[in-house]
């Protein structure tokens, strides 16, 4: 990884963390890193909650199509929105589980 100021340039199969980061080519991208259910990404900043979870669906090979009907939580239990913007370090988790949301029906 080369810093130069705040902008952090990864190469090929550079480390960043214990994020392995994989491209093709050098990035000039302002990142944050992100806690989804215990495990850390990292994302481009300004990212929304929905991004942050297609991210790590990608990572773990998990269905896109269940992005849809997931409840996002925030670390103290809140739920928050798809469209919701993060910021670096925060913790979010999730469920899939109708069972789990709370609807008041």
């Amino acid at each position: 990884m080369i810093e130069t100021g705040s902008t952090r340039l990864f190469s090929k199969n550079a480390y960043a963390g214990n994020t392995y980061i994989q491209t093709t080519k050098l990035l000039n991208i302002k990142s944050m890193r992100i806690k989804v259910n215990e495990k850390t990404i990292v994302i481009f900043k300004g990212a929304t909650a929905r991004d942050a979870l297609l991210r790590y669906f990608a990572r773990c090979d998990i269905d896109r199509s269940l992005v849809k009907q997931a409840v996002i939580y925030d670390k103290w239990g809140h739920t928050i929105g798809h469209d919701s913007p993060l910021s670096d370090n925060q913790e979010i988790t999730f469920s899939t589980n109708p069972e789990n949301s709370e609807d008041s029906d």
